[in-house]
């Protein structure tokens, strides 16, 4: 019964919970959303790291408006600034633009130990003890 009234169910015997009970579990609500989502922003700040260089843009738009009818040129002008590898914000999605054939290689060829690999995924490997063949990750076989 108690659980119930301070849920704000009526409780046997009673119609409705009181206004001020309806209340207090509003804000109490309204204050954990708050503090969930402070947290929640708190903790994306600590981990976000910081963006290659690249053009700084509008607060919403960010650099859409600064790409025109053909990005391709304004790319290749903004190397000489920013360096091979930059980033745009297209109206909140991020954009990271690769101006050099020595980048995609370097990663995708010489680092291939740390970059090709597959997520480990826990439940297909519990099930099948790691033999199931579209999930095994990178080796030297």
């Amino acid at each position: 019964m108690a659980v119930l009234t301070w849920l704000g169910a009526a409780a046997p015997g009673r119609e409705h919970a009181s206004p001020a009970t309806n209340l207090t579990m509003l804000r109490l609500g309204a204050a954990l959303l708050v503090v969930t989502l402070l947290v929640s922003y708190l903790r994306n700040q600590w981990k976000r790291k910081s963006p290659p260089p690249g053009p700084s843009g509008l607060p919403v738009l960010g650099n859409a408006l600064q790409l025109g009818e053909f990005p391709w040129l304004n790319f290749t002008a903004w190397k000489d600034k920013y360096g091979p590898i930059m980033y745009l914000d297209g109206a909140g999605q991020p954009i990271v633009v690769i101006n050099s054939l020595k980048v995609p290689v370097d990663l995708l060829d010489r680092k291939a130990g740390v970059t090709s690999d597959r997520p480990h995924i826990i439940v297909p490997d519990m099930m099948t003890g790691g033999l199931f063949t579209p999930f095994v990750g990178y080796n030297n076989i």
